[in-house]
């Protein structure tokens, strides 16, 4: 509850104080138990690049709100922001009367040095395209100028500042007509928020037109001209720059913008299926741009390899780009068949106990004669319509349609820059609003089709968890990289299924990678015969490599847990159901109908010993293969010590946990 003084307005949670000094902008953050404070000023330049002067700053308070009202020189009021708390974060909404200047808003900065965020000591970035931690962090949204190819279109659309009272996150609540969030040293949190565009039309909650406010009492009129509403804004407060992921999370999952489509324990089974992506193979050995050209016959051949390489029966098949008959056609090009032979394709797959998901661009299409490139405008009054009957051909099992299982969607970060976007109805979405509109569409057809298609997406702000079934990790040259990109998504979408991804893998990597996204998601194998390198694929490590994909399956539908150490856990309603040992060995666990763990299957690319941390109450650990009797691990310290040797599928017995 807030409370309201003489000299000053103070809200006391749980977690944190917020005051503001009668007259004041300056609201002043501190956490439980610690001296320190941060100052965030609850104003903003809209259209200018300062408040006219003289600035006067009118309060009123209510339970845990406050209205801040800004007045500047003889203009009146012009700007209004309004803070709610909450237990654990509060928001901060803010409209205002638009100034004369075309450079981008800053918030949170009035111009001056007297109001600017203090002190920051560096910030992180939920972007893996950029250094996690800079002066500067800035989230980036679709195509800038080098930055073409972004792994998450969109990343968490906050960022993070390191303080005194610990790591504040500036996040948006809302989807914004923006598409950068980029902190300015010494100043505030730049949104690119196109606003001539804005002026436009009325605000449906991305930003834009509304009414001038009323103003609190003691506060002048509002000034005359164009007002602007905007997303709010979320403040969270972390220990650590990885928790602030967390914390945005669940703020956002508290104000009821992170829903999710597809929560464990509600998707189909086959979703844990490894995949078998045709992508890789196509540049190595066929397909683009070589004499044999990429058809129905070829991808046959890839999965006969793949199911006698891997010994695998029953994987999902992702049919990549090149099938279509023109970029952004729901038709197949005549090397598949046209519609009536990729249907025969997929009901061949469909008998071989396989699931088929195909390759989908988002916002590049092409001219029926197959010319040059074209952006997609999704505002289009005629796009639902199309987009519905490509989904009906797509996902759809009746005559004339191919009847696949899902979309791998890709280019996402094309989403063209609010001000240079040419959309026939603006109002619809601008910058990551536009990818937003685009994918609901997009999303509402495909589900209307088929309710369990498989959506494999890029999106890993929060509030597009209800737009996509899967969040893919997207391509990248290390296993590191895949793992950096997975500890953000396990932090800001843990709810969410991760594709693993495996482009582009050579051999040097491949066997860490493949391990560690077989426990936080459902691996992705990119190739068939030899690595992105060129090095083959020995059938002894193809079949190592199968054992480790047929059993990521068995982990259950739960969430992924990055290890301080740099390991994995998956967590299946509290238990932790697999691990990574070490970067070539997991182990998924068994339990009894109550619960307990029981035994396991261990399963190394790689033989030496490995260290298994115990689970709560085993005491006892016995390891058995098929050849062997069984020998007991050494316990000590908390952990089961063994040695292994690779390919080989270890059986445990665990002994000691009981059920509460």
């Amino acid at each position: 509850m807030g409370t309201a003084g003489a000299r000053a307005w103070q809200l006391v949670e749980a977690g944190y104080t917020l005051t503001l000094a009668t007259g004041s902008c300056d609201l002043r953050i501190r956490t439980a138990g610690q001296p320190a404070t941060f100052t965030l000023p609850l104003t903003a330049l809209v259209g200018r690049s300062a408040l006219p002067a003289p600035t006067a700053f009118v309060a009123a308070a209510g339970g845990a709100a406050l209205t801040l009202d800004t007045a500047g020189g003889a203009s009146g009021l012009l700007l209004t922001t309004v803070v709610t708390g909450s237990p654990s974060f509060f928001t901060v909404k803010v409209v205002a009367a638009a100034g004369p200047s075309p450079a981008t808003p800053n918030f949170f900065d009035g111009g001056t040095p007297a109001t600017v965020m203090t002190p920051v000591a560096g910030g992180y970035t939920p972007d893996p395209s950029v250094a996690a931690l800079s002066p500067d962090p800035t989230v980036v949204v679709g195509e800038l100028g080098s930055r073409y190819s972004e792994p998450f279109a969109p990343p968490p659309l906050m960022v993070g500042l390191h303080t005194p009272v610990g790591w504040v996150g500036l996040g948006l609540v809302g989807v914004p007509n923006a598409s950068i969030i980029g902190y300015q040293p010494g100043g505030g949190l730049a949104v690119n928020y196109p606003l001539a565009t804005l002026a436009t039309f009325a605000d449906r909650g991305a930003g834009g037109r509304v009414g001038p406010p009323t103003p609190v009492a003691g506060a002048p009129p509002a000034a005359a001209g164009t007002w602007l509403g905007f997303p709010r804004f979320v403040v969270t407060i972390a220990a650590t720059a990885p928790e602030e992921l967390t914390a945005y999370d669940q703020a956002l999952s508290a104000l009821g913008q992170a829903s999710v489509a597809f929560p464990p324990g509600s998707r189909p089974a086959w979703w844990s299926w490894p995949v078998a992506d045709t992508w890789g193979q196509q540049f190595l050995v066929d397909g683009l741009g070589s004499k044999r050209p990429f058809t129905s016959g070829w991808v046959l051949s890839m999965v006969a390899a793949w199911q006698q390489r891997f010994g695998l029966q029953h994987f999902t098949v992702v049919i990549d780009a090149g099938w279509e008959s023109r970029l952004g056609s729901a038709i197949p090009s005549a090397g598949f068949g046209g519609i009536a032979g990729m249907r025969r394709l997929i009901d061949t797959l469909h008998a071989e106990g396989l699931r088929v998901v195909l390759w989908w661009p988002l916002w590049l299409a092409q001219s029926v004669t197959g010319g040059q490139r074209r952006i997609i405008d999704p505002t289009l009054p005629g796009f639902p319509a199309a987009t519905q009957a490509a989904m009906r051909i797509l996902l759809g099992s009746g005559p004339g349609e191919l009847d696949a299982d899902g979309l791998k969607y890709d280019w996402g970060y094309i989403d063209p820059q609010p001000v240079t976007a040419h959309y026939a109805n603006p109002a619809d979405g601008l910058g990551a609003a536009a990818l937003f509109h685009y994918m609901q569409i997009l999303a509402r057809a495909a589900w209307t089709v088929q309710p369990q298609a498989l959506i494999d997406g890029g999106a890993a702000a929060p509030q597009f968890d209800s737009l996509e079934s899967m969040l893919r990790l997207y391509d990248a040259l290390t296993s590191l990289q895949w793992s950096a990109r997975a500890a953000i998504a396990a932090a800001a979408d843990p709810e969410v299924a991760l594709d693993g991804d495996g482009f582009i893998m050579d051999g040097g990597q491949a066997l860490s990678h493949i391990v560690s996204s077989a426990v936080y998601g459902t691996p992705a194998l990119y190739y068939a015969t030899q690595w992105a390198g060129g090095q083959p694929i020995p059938l002894a490590e193809a079949h190592t490599i199968g054992l480790i994909l047929n059993l990521s399956a068995e982990r259950g539908q739960g969430e992924a847990l990055a290890l301080p150490d740099g390991a994995w856990a998956y967590v299946v309603h509290g238990v932790v159901t697999a691990r990574t040992l070490g970067d070539l060995a997991m182990v998924v666990f068994r339990t009894s109908p109550c619960g307990a763990i029981v035994g396991g299957t261990v399963v190394g690319a790689a033989a030496g010993p490995v260290t298994m941390p115990l689970p709560p109450g085993v005491t006892a650990v016995q390891v058995a293969d098929a050849g062997n009797p069984a020998l007991s691990a050494t316990i000590a310290g908390g952990a089961a010590a063994f040695t292994i040797a690779a390919g080989i599928a270890y059986q445990l017995t665990l002994s000691g946990a009981t059920c509460a």
